[in-house]
C-alpha cells in the first residue's frame, strides 16, 4: 500500500478565511443551545432584546459571508487544494447542516413547553415532528457535501453549478424564516408601525410553522439533481458591464434596509428559481420524446 504524501504547505489566507466559517457556525451552535426564553438586552438599540435564536441566525449569515470569499480568495491567489476543499465542506458540516437544524428545534422548546401545560398529546406530536425534521436536514447535510466532494474537481470550471441545492442557501432557507419570526416578535419599530394590527403575530406564526416544511424542502432539495447557478462565482469570473455596478449597489443597500424580508425574498427565490427551471425542461424533454416517437 502506498503512503500517502505528508501535507506540508497550506494557503494561509483562504484557510483562515474559512476558518471562521466554522467558528461563526459553532458559536452559533453554542448561543442556540441557550435557553429559549432568555435573552440579551441592548436598552440603546432600536429593538429592545435580541433573542439567543436571532443571534445565531446572524451568525450564520456571516459563515455565508465566509463562505462565500474562501474559495474565490483561494482561485484568485492560485492556491486551491484538496485540503482546503475538505475543510470548506467541514466546515459547511457545522455551518450549514447542524447549525441551522438546531436553531429551528431549539425555537421549538417555548412552544412545546406551552403545549405541554394543556395538550401533552400535541406536544409530543409537533416535538417528534420537528426533531423528525431537523435530524433529515442534518443528514442531508452531510450526504450533499459528501457527495460534492466526490464529485467535484479543483478546478474553476467545475464551480460555476450545483448538483442539488448547496448547503448555504439551503441554510438560507431556514434562517430566513428564523430572521422573520425573531424580527416581528421582538422589533419594537414594527410592533409600533403596526400597532393595534394582527400583522405581527401572523407573520410571526406563519414564519415558525413553516419552519419544519422548509427543514424537508430544503433537505431533500440538497441531495436532488437539481441545477443550481453559483452566481458568485459566476459574478466574479469576468468583466460585467459598467451598469450592473449601480444596480449591483441598489440591490446591497435594499437588502441591507429590509434585511429580514430581503434575505426571505433572496433564498426562497433561489430556491424556487431552480425548480421552475427544472420543472420546464422535464416538460421540454416529455415533448421532445413525444415528438421523436
Amino acid at each position: 500500500m502506498k503512503d500517502k504524501e505528508r501535507l506540508r504547505f497550506i494557503a494561509v489566507l483562504p484557510s483562515a478565511i474559512t476558518l471562521l466559517n466554522g467558528l461563526f457556525g459553532f458559536c452559533a451552535i453554542l448561543i442556540a443551545s441557550q435557553e429559549q426564553h432568555l435573552s440579551f438586552n441592548f436598552p440603546l438599540l432600536p429593538r429592545g432584546n435580541l433573542s439567543y435564536p436571532l443571534i445565531s441566525a446572524w451568525l450564520i449569515i456571516l459563515s455565508m459571508i465566509a463562505d462565500a470569499l474562501d474559495g474565490s480568495v483561494a482561485r484568485a491567489s492560485g492556491y486551491t487544494s484538496g485540503f482546503g476543499a475538505q475543510l470548506d465542506s467541514l466546515c459547511d458540516a457545522v455551518s450549514f447542516g447542524v447549525a441551522p437544524a438546531l436553531i429551528s428545534h431549539k425555537m421549538f422548546a417555548l412552544i412545546v413547553a406551552e403545549l405541554r401545560g394543556n395538550d401533552a398529546k400535541y406536544a409530543d406530536l409537533i416535538s417528534r415532528w420537528v426533531l423528525f425534521a431537523a435530524i433529515f436536514y442534518a443528514m442531508c447535510a452531510l450526504v450533499r457535501l459528501a457527495r460534492f466532494n466526490v464529485e467535484t474537481d479543483e478546478d474553476e470550471s467545475s464551480h460555476m453549478n450545483f448538483s442539488g441545492l448547496p448547503s448555504p442557501a439551503a441554510a438560507g432557507l431556514i434562517i430566513s424564516l428564523v430572521l422573520l419570526h425573531e424580527e416581528f416578535a421582538s422589533n419594537f419599530i414594527i410592533r409600533m408601525t403596526f400597532a393595534g394590527s394582527a400583522i405581527p403575530d401572523l407573520v410571526e406564526t406563519v414564519a415558525m410553522w413553516c419552519l419544519p416544511f422548509a427543514l424537508i424542502l430544503a433537505g431533500a432539495l440538497m441531495v436532488s439533481r437539481i441545477n443550481y447557478p453559483h452566481f458568485v462565482n459566476q459574478m466574479l469570473r469576468s468583466r460585467k458591464p459598467f451598469t450592473l455596478l449601480p444596480l449591483t449597489l441598489f440591490l446591497v443597500l435594499f437588502i441591507v434596509w429590509t434585511i429580514h424580508i430581503s434575505l426571505l425574498i433572496v433564498f426562497w427565490s433561489f430556491c424556487i428559481y431552480g425548480l421552475v427551471r427544472w420543472l420546464i425542461g422535464l416538460v421540454k424533454n416529455r415533448k421532445r420524446g413525444r415528438i421523436e416517437s
